[in-house]
């Protein structure tokens, strides 16, 4: 198997611009970028072709990846030949929708007995299925969503079946999150990944300075 890893949007990661970016990168953008990038890679190892293609991503990526895949079919359908070998894509832990993720946490919780039968029966009846952004008034609501904030807030929200802990521990599981920093920025890692000097400062993991349009609320409609 062969794995091409692509920062994107122009900015994250090791990425960057050799001219001034003429606007905003955006969701969709991304999307149509991806998609230029592959074909003009694939151009040049035109060996690679027949391959079966997959596009992989993870966390907020939930909302990309799909996007990117529906440009590539896209293209094999009106425009572009030799066609992607597009077989699928692959999604871990992602974001799709924020409301749906979000009020999908409390059935979620009370699927794996985090919180009581009767408090989520009362959520239920009070919330009517929206947890988060209650309407300030729905007091009832609002007291039961504390009810469940008090429920879970020791409980690690990437890992549930473990406890929240102090991310600067080794013992934590988010630990390794604050490594991949050391990691990213040592020279000797930079020139192992051919990353040419003066191109990027700083790695960062979440860089939330870089300035991007999310445009893509859902990533429902393309599934």
């Amino acid at each position: 198997a062969n794995i091409i890893y692509l920062d994107q949007p122009v900015g994250t990661g090791f990425s960057y611009s050799r001219n001034p970016l003429a606007d905003i990168p955006s969701n969709t953008g991304s999307a149509k970028r991806v998609d230029e990038f592959v074909r003009k890679w694939l151009a040049k190892h035109p060996e690679y072709f027949p391959n079966p293609f997959y596009v992989a991503g993870n966390s907020y990526s939930g909302l990309v990846i799909p996007a990117i895949v529906q440009e590539i079919s896209n293209g094999n359908y009106i425009c572009c030949e030799p066609q992607i070998n597009l077989q699928g894509y692959v999604l871990g832990n992602p974001l799709t929708d924020g409301h749906l993720d979000g009020n999908s946490r409390i059935p979620f919780a009370h699927g794996k007995a985090l919180i009581s039968n009767e408090l989520y029966v009362s959520m239920k009846r009070s919330c009517g299925g929206i947890y988060f952004g209650v309407f300030p008034l729905n007091t009832e609501c609002l007291k039961l969503v504390q009810e469940f904030k008090k429920c879970v807030f020791k409980i690690n929200e990437e890992l549930v079946l473990g406890s929240n802990c102090d991310p600067t521990s080794p013992n934590c599981f988010t630990y390794r999150h604050s490594l991949s920093e050391y990691w990213a920025n040592n020279e000797s890692v930079r020139r192992a990944l051919k990353v040419a000097k003066g191109t990027r400062g700083k790695w960062k993991r979440c860089d939330y300075s870089l300035r991007c349009t999310q445009d893509i609320k859902s990533s429902i409609p393309y599934h």
